[in-house]
């Protein structure tokens, strides 16, 4: 979910807790 700071794209992986 940190990994959603910098990419935009971890809206998909927020689904998988990251």
């Amino acid at each position: 979910m940190r990994t959603n700071v910098k990419m935009p794209t971890c809206k998909p992986l927020m689904k998988t807790g990251i």
